[in-house]
């Protein structure tokens, strides 16, 4: 089944938003993966409450950030240039002891996490690698135990744009590519999100005006309603 949606002149002045759901964390729900929205004043992007459109680069930037604090209070190891290199939390008695040691690269990133708590089976290890220009290019978390390892895989576009997500997960379900392709602006033109099972394939499509105004929005699901968007604007005012 396919749902054709056509919305009028989309007129409305505003900010530079998104306003569809862009967040300062980089989980993105709209065409512009959180790039400037074009040339024109009264530009609002269009909601698109369907797109499962993520940038996995920058969720998993802001993953990483958050194993840096704890919700617990325990004594800090810091470092000479103020990185965070060991916490330590210490109950009375040992059942929800744990310790969490942290290396880094030679410009500060994070390289390596490891975390050991009371008993073998809370144990994990997260191992982070960068693009030579300081993009993530891997994040690998090897659980005690192989059922819970899990490893993703980010490549990029010669402008730095994410344009492939592998996660691969333990086992032969649960595995995720996302490919990325952008306009000669570096705004979203196509996302395809491939599964394990393949029962949640999709594929998303975007057209825009000379403007960098989006003009169609493309929903095709394996299994599922499709979805076809048309948007139409008057003016830019610049």
């Amino acid at each position: 089944m396919r749902i054709v949606v056509v919305l009028g002149m989309l007129v409305a002045c505003g900010g530079s938003d998104g306003g569809a759901g862009v967040t300062d964390g980089g989980v993105a729900s709209d065409a512009t993966g959180g790039q400037p929205i074009g040339m024109c004043k009264n530009y609002v992007v269009p909601a698109l409450p369907d797109s499962q459109l993520v940038w996995h680069d920058a969720a998993a930037l802001v993953a990483i950030e958050a194993m840096t604090h704890f919700s617990v209070s325990g004594d800090s190891t810091i470092s000479s240039t103020g990185k965070l290199t060991r916490f330590v939390y210490d109950q009375a008695g040992t059942a929800n002891d744990f310790t969490v040691d942290f290396t880094y690269t030679t410009s500060g990133q994070l390289s390596r996490r490891t975390f050991n708590a009371d008993g073998a089976a809370a144990a994990t290890t997260d191992d982070f690698t960068y693009t030579s220009t300081g993009k993530l290019a891997r994040w690998n978390h090897n659980a005690d135990g192989a059922t819970d390892d899990v490893t993703d895989d980010f490549t990029y576009t010669s402008a730095g744009m994410l344009s492939r997500w592998d996660h691969n997960a333990d086992g032969a379900t649960n595995d995720v590519t996302d490919d990325f392709t952008y306009t000669s602006h570096n705004l979203i033109s196509r996302w395809t999100h491939r599964v394990t099972p393949s029962d949640g394939n999709l594929t998303e499509d975007f057209s825009y005006d000379v403007d960098d105004r989006l003009t169609r929005w493309d929903l095709d699901r394996s299994v599922g309603t499709d979805v076809d968007s048309t948007f139409r604007y008057g003016n830019c005012e610049r």
